[in-house]
Order: C-alpha cells, then sequence, then structure tokens
C-alpha cells in the first residue's frame, strides 16, 4: 500500500502546464531508483527496460486509477482490510500466492499483477546451434516423417524474454495450481497461450500449401506482428522457427494434442461470468 501512494505522488508531481516533474523516490521501497530522480513516465518505462516486475502491482493501480488512486486506496483500507470476517463468513478470500501455499479452493482467479507477459519479448538473439528443421525442406510427400527426423541447420533460435522474472513465473504456477474446479487466468497469459494457438495453426497452413503446390516462402509475410522489443511484422520462415523453438516445446510439455488450443486444454471447466450481487471480502497479508 505504502509504495502505490508513493507512486500515485509521483503520478501528480506535474507543473501547471501537466508536465511530469522529477522526484526522489524513498530507497528503501525503491533500492532500483536510489539517488535516481524520475518522473511517472521514466520510472515505468526503467521497469519495462529493466524487467523489475516487483513494482507491477502498484504501478498498475496507478495506472489505473490515476489522480483518484488515493481515494481508491482509502475506500480498499475502509471496506476491505478493516473488515473482520472470518474465511467461512467471506465471499471472496483476497490473498496472496505466498500465503496461498498449500491451500486450494474450488474457484480461482489470478490477478493482472502478478505477472504481466505483455512486458516480456521474443527475441531471436539465442547463440547459433543445429536445431530444428529448415523451412519447407521435405518432399511434398514426405513432410511429416522429415520434419521429425531432421535436425535442420544451423541459425539463431528464438526465447522467451522471462530470465528475470524466474521468481513471478514460480508463483504464477503457485496461484494457477490452487484451483481445484475453475481457473480465472489474466488476459495477458490468455494472450500468450491464444498467440501460441495462432503460430501452430499458421505452421499448419504452411504445410498445407507446400502440400497443395503453392510453394511458401520463408521470405513471405506471415499474419503474425510482434511488438516487442520493436514492433516487427514476421515473415513465414519467422514464424516457422518460433513454432520449433518455443510453441511446439511448450504444447509438449503441458500435453495439448495437435489439433487442440491450449486454454482450453489446461482448463476445459474455466471462465464463467460473474454475478453481480454484495459480496464480503476477507483480506489476508503474508
Amino acid at each position: 500500500m505504502k509504495e502505490v501512494r508513493i507512486l500515485s505522488d509521483l503520478w501528480s508531481n506535474r507543473d501547471q502546464e501537466g508536465n511530469q516533474i522529477e522526484m526522489l523516490l524513498p530507497p528503501k521501497e525503491f533500492p532500483d531508483f536510489a539517488n535516481e530522480p524520475v518522473t511517472w513516465d521514466t520510472f515505468c518505462q526503467q521497469c519495462q527496460e529493466k524487467e523489475l516486475g516487483r513494482y507491477a502491482m502498484a504501478v498498475s493501480i496507478v495506472h489505473a486509477y490515476e489522480e483518484k488512486t488515493p481515494q481508491a486506496l482509502d475506500s480498499f483500507e475502509e471496506h476491505v482490510m478493516a473488515k473482520t470476517y472470518s474465511e467461512k463468513e467471506a465471499d471472496i478470500i483476497l490473498t496472496t500466492c505466498h500465503s496461498a501455499k498449500g491451500l486450494e479452493w474450488d474457484r480461482v482467479e489470478l490477478c493482472p499483477d502478478l505477472l504481466d507477459l505483455n512486458t516480456a519479448s521474443f527475441t531471436d538473439t539465442v547463440s547459433q546451434m543445429v536445431r530444428h528443421p529448415s523451412f519447407m525442406r521435405a518432399l511434398p510427400d514426405d513432410v511429416e516423417s522429415e520434419l521429425s527426423q531432421s535436425k535442420g541447420e544451423k541459425r539463431k533460435g528464438w526465447e522467451f524474454g522471462l530470465s528475470s522474472y524466474s521468481n513471478d513465473i514460480n508463483l504464477l504456477y503457485v496461484g494457477i495450481t490452487r484451483a481445484k474446479r475453475q481457473l480465472s487466468l489474466p488476459q495477458s497469459i490468455k494472450t500468450l497461450m491464444e498467440q501460441m494457438d495462432l503460430i501452430n495453426f499458421l505452421v499448419k497452413s504452411f504445410v498445407q500449401e507446400h502440400l497443395q503446390g503453392k510453394n511458401p516462402s520463408s521470405s513471405d509475410e506471415s499474419m503474425l506482428t510482434l511488438s516487442k522489443p520493436r514492433a516487427r511484422k514476421l515473415t513465414k520462415g519467422d514464424v516457422w522457427d518460433l513454432y520449433y523453438d518455443i510453441c511446439l516445446p511448450l504444447r509438449t510439455e503441458l500435453g495439448v494434442p495437435p489439433t487442440g488450443s491450449i486454454v482450453p486444454h489446461l482448463f476445459p471447466e474455466c471462465f464463467d461470468d460473474d454475478d453481480e450481487k454484495d459480496v464480503k471480502v476477507k483480506a489476508e497479508t503474508e
């Protein structure tokens, strides 16, 4: 809560024309910015560039409420934190992943501040090595067997830029596995899974084009664009390599069938809409 109030002050720190003014953040709460004056925009930019996920929750709250953040925090403290509902009385239990370890509930909803995958990126900067099949290397009548056996050629490989998010990923796993019947995922995770399904679909469409004699080229543009770390329209060759470097290993690890989609496979009973009603919230802290 204290971090959010400090960042709310940073967001509000502007001159009469609305221009942002630099501000020193307390080193205890923001050790990554000790003795470094920042504006709201430069703070957010550095959090993204340095992958400082620890501030994601506070930033998302200020982004959502802007100048009304102090009133939102006051209301939260009054109507949630100050209440003393027992777990049996509460309609909703608001807790952290740390506090939830070892516990389970029928229905779990993960908040979007845990790990924003929209701030991560795919990069094709892995050191060159022998990797997966080269684009459309096989003969039309032997595509599947050739692809399964080929080791491909040396090229730079793709990876998912989450090297600084290992703790967040572990917490995400804890949160996901708390649900016994229903699980609601943050939109960024759904978007990532949908992107993996799109890559799977596109690669299969390339194979079909090849079988039909349309001769797709690795330099042809695909319908997929990556926005991080910079906007980039992917070629069919890029999508092909992404599939073998990231998408296929992920689908294999999750046990998704070749024609299946990831989220419905993992969570077949998920995603009911909430009914609006008065609810009692029990907030747990670490």
